[in-house]
């Protein structure tokens, strides 16, 4: 490594009181890490590197600049992604041994500090070589929809139900029909055929995979994990994987989790994040009218690790008053599946209590502005708006509130009925397939689930965005 002699480095890097840090200079970190054991000065270490040999650094680092006395930066306090220090003890091992030929200024060193000198608040720089947190961000790479073939339109239950009392579900949903999986199908067929498409979409392979995050209320089983099925059943060989169960937020909520991995972990490339819903297998179909609701289906997205935005910004609501108000309440620890209460029905999905509709008509447009807040958007910037496919009402009352054209909101529940956790990801790769979402666009994700749980996730479509066949 390059070497600064001690007086230029303690030039550059003099404090405001007028002292000087101690200052090791030596052609390798590892010197630097001796005389650090030499001298037993251990607090706050900093390794520091010239502008050149940051700019050779590559990702993983984070870099912090170092200003001379024209503001100008002559070096970097060097950091891993995700803003931890780097010890120079430590360093030795992982730190890239770059020869430095800044012609200007060659700072390579340890600093110390002592304990009552901390270490300030980075502000970390933004830059093409500067791999910082803040860029590495998030964007969709391509999505998936798979929808089975069964159909049971709204004439099945008003044969079977109070016609009336169908009609009248009809004409505030927006519900015509909806769709059933084979009866020996769990939910996790469903998210793999979804993902295989969303891979097939963003041109990703199996193995290009790192990680799975799946939303559900209907899983194949209460343990395991539904979505290592699915990286099981999908060959996923390199993935991870988790569930996401807050009902039908899980979705955004899964986008809003996938960016900030993505921007926090530089191993982490490709995620693949999916909502799956089946509960017509979990309902009461010939005694519970709510049935008419519950469509089976599956949607998906790749987010990928981009130098550009992407996720712009999420919020989230939530209230567990409402916890007990539609659910499945037998079958866990609460109360577990007893002959009892399976013989009752309550480990079967029951509606209780009916939810105030102040919950998404203004739930919904407090997320929406909230989310526009966090990530310096306007409301009429905003592309399409993809929300819970729950009741086609409620959605054009909310754009209204919004001031936003109906048409920015896509409905699908007229053709699938209502998906659950797989609503936005099907609502927006069905608005993408029609050419309607297309690239450079401006879209918010916006979900409920029961329990209730809320959340907007917002993300600007790449450039080279794909419309899907």
């Amino acid at each position: 490594m390059g070497i600064a002699s001690g007086d230029l480095l303690m030039g550059l890097l003099g404090r405001g009181d007028g002292r000087r840090d101690f200052t090791v200079t030596g052609p390798t970190v590892l010197r630097a890490a001796a005389m650090e054991k030499l001298t037993k000065q251990t607090h706050h270490t900093k390794v520091v590197v010239c502008p050149a040999t940051a700019d050779r650094l590559g990702e993983g680092w984070a870099l912090l600049p170092l200003a001379g006395p024209d503001g100008q930066p002559v070096g970097y306090e060097v950091g891993l992604a995700g803003g931890s220090v780097v010890d120079s003890t430590g360093a030795c091992e992982r730190f890239p041994d770059f020869a430095c030929q800044d012609a200007g200024f060659a700072v390579e060193s340890s600093r110390y500090f002592a304990t009552q000198n901390p270490a300030p608040t980075p502000t970390w720089e933004v830059g093409p070589n500067r791999r910082t947190p803040m860029t590495r961000c998030a964007t969709i790479r391509g999505s998936g929809l798979f929808i089975p073939t069964e159909e049971h339109p709204n004439a099945e239950f008003k044969e079977r139900f109070d016609p009336e009392a169908i009609s009248k579900m009809e004409e505030a949903t927006g519900i015509k029909t909806r769709f059933y999986a084979p009866a020996d199908w769990a939910a996790s067929d469903l998210a793999v055929q979804a993902g295989r498409a969303a891979l097939d979409h963003a041109g990703v392979g199996p193995d290009e995979i790192d990680l799975v995050i799946l939303g559900t209320d209907t899983p194949d089983y209460l343990t395991p994990a539904t979505s290592v099925v699915v990286q099981h059943k999908m060959g996923l060989r390199r993935a991870g994987t988790f569930d996401i169960g807050c009902a039908c937020a899980s979705f955004p909520t899964g986008l809003t989790v996938a960016a900030g991995l993505l921007a926090t972990q530089p191993n982490l490339r490709n995620i693949l994040v999916i909502g799956v819903y089946m509960m017509h297998k979990l309902a009461d179909l010939a005694r519970d009218p709510v049935s008419f609701y519950y469509g089976d289906g599956a949607g998906a997205v790749v987010v990928s690790a981009a130098d550009r935005p992407g996720f712009v910004a999420g919020a989230y609501l939530a209230d567990g008053s409402y916890a007990n108000y539609w659910g499945i309440f037998a079958g866990g620890t609460a109360e577990p599946a007893t002959a009892e209460a399976v013989a009752a029905g309550r480990t079967q999905v029951r509606f209780l209590a009916r939810f105030p509709s102040s919950v998404n008509r203004e739930g919904w447009p407090r997320l929406v502005r909230e989310a526009a807040r966090n990530g310096g958007f306007r409301l009429e910037e905003i592309d399409h708006l993809i929300f819970t496919q729950v009741r086609s009402k409620t959605i054009d009352e909310v754009m209204t509130d919004l001031g936003l054209p109906l048409d920015r909101a896509p409905k699908i529940m007229d053709k699938w009925g209502y998906l659950g956790s797989a609503c936005l990801p099907a609502a927006f790769h069905d608005a993408a397939a029609q050419g309607k979402v297309k690239a450079g666009d401006l879209v918010v994700f916006v979900g409920s689930g029961v329990g209730y749980n809320q959340c907007a996730a917002a993300f600007r479509l790449p450039e080279d965005f794909r419309r899907p066949k």
